[in-house]
């Protein structure tokens, strides 16, 4: 029977697991949407709930779909035998899973109760809440990644892994985008990170999906259908479109300005880059294009720009298979954007296209 190890991203709208081989084959891939957007679909929604009495019924959810995901790919391979389950997240999404006090998560400071490093087991994990769950399901080693702060998860953590930062000489940019817009800048010498709000417009399912709300605008001011200042021409003026034009321009703004701040606080310019990797949905179809065009990626960022994939389940197979991969997280220096003075002047300048 061949070893194999599960990777599993615990995303605030998808699960997203693999059955991956020791040579780091794919065997297998099972996603599902998170259970507990019925308590809300973003981290600030589920944090509410938990403080509303809700946290053992979220917990009780996101265990009963990880043991269902984990059964299901043993049992759908049988001559594969896992040996290990890795868990990233962002640090909502694993404070919940942990049944871990989430109040700190929702106020200045924003403290997380922990963000160390888990081992147990998968019978460990779930035999506080679930009684039965199965013949099938496995008892093996499990680890939680660790996170980086409470707006910088094991989810991020896991991508700086997989974007291979702990080994590189060369300086990267790992971009992840969803509600919010998190962003790594380093190499093996230095690591900065910062969290930038984007809202929702690029999560899935909400104003556009992915990268075509980018798209959308860059077709928009082509066409003459929005000026720069994206105000839409009296002809084509509808309110509701204009008031989503106007949230993807402060989301665009938002990462700007994060990028900025990031790269003036690492002592570089864009064009010192080396890569840029941009993860997730929206890292899926990126338009390189688009971004630029409309102002949320620089100019410099031309021809380095690429498509990383789901970097978390990549970096959960790497913390397992290649200890040296590893980053200490205390080499994580995060960047708080509201603490930087220049920052709101950068946004502002930010919104136009």
């Amino acid at each position: 029977m061949n070893e194999a190890l599960i990777a599993v991203d615990i995303g605030t709208t998808n699960i997203e697991t693999i059955l991956c081989g020791r040579d780091r084959s794919i065997i297998d891939y099972r996603s599902v949407r998170n259970g507990q957007r019925r308590y809300g679909s973003d981290v600030a929604s589920r944090i509410c709930a938990a403080a509303a009495g809700h946290s053992d019924e979220m917990r009780v959810c996101v265990l009963s779909q990880l043991c269902g995901l984990i059964t299901e790919l043993t049992v759908r391979n049988p001559d594969h035998r896992a040996e290990h389950v890795v868990i990233a997240g962002n640090t909502t999404m694993l404070h919940l899973l942990m049944g871990y006090d989430c109040s700190g998560l929702g106020m200045y400071p924003f403290t997380p109760f922990s963000l160390s490093c888990i081992s147990t087991t998968s019978h460990g994990l779930i035999s506080d809440y679930l009684k039965d769950a199965g013949p099938a399901f496995p008892d093996i080693p499990v680890t939680v990644l660790p996170g980086i702060s409470a707006y910088l998860g094991a989810d991020i953590y896991a991508g700086a892994i997989a974007c291979g930062f702990a080994h590189s000489n060369d300086i990267s940019m790992l971009i992840d985008l969803g509600t919010n817009a998190e962003i790594v800048i380093g190499n093996k010498d230095r690591i900065l990170t910062a969290s930038a709000a984007a809202g929702p417009a690029f999560e899935s399912g909400r104003i556009f999906k992915g990268t075509e709300g980018i798209e959308m605008l860059h077709r928009l001011l082509a066409l003459g259908v929005i000026d720069r200042t994206g105000l839409m021409s009296e002809e084509y003026f509808e309110q509701p479109a204009q008031k989503n034009i106007r949230k993807l321009q402060l989301a665009k703004a938002a990462i700007h300005a994060a990028i900025e701040i990031l790269l003036k606080q690492y002592g570089i310019d864009a064009s010192q880059l080396k890569k840029v990797y941009v993860s997730g949905n929206f890292g899926n179809n990126i338009n390189e294009e688009a971004c630029i065009a409309v102002g949320m990626f620089p100019p410099d960022f031309k021809g380095l720009i690429s498509a990383a994939g789901n970097t978390v389940l990549e970096g959960c197979i790497s913390y397992i298979l290649d200890e040296s991969s590893r980053i200490d997280i205390s080499r994580f220096e995060e960047v708080i954007l509201a603490n930087v003075p220049e920052f709101n002047e950068i946004l502002m300048n930010s919104i136009d296209l």
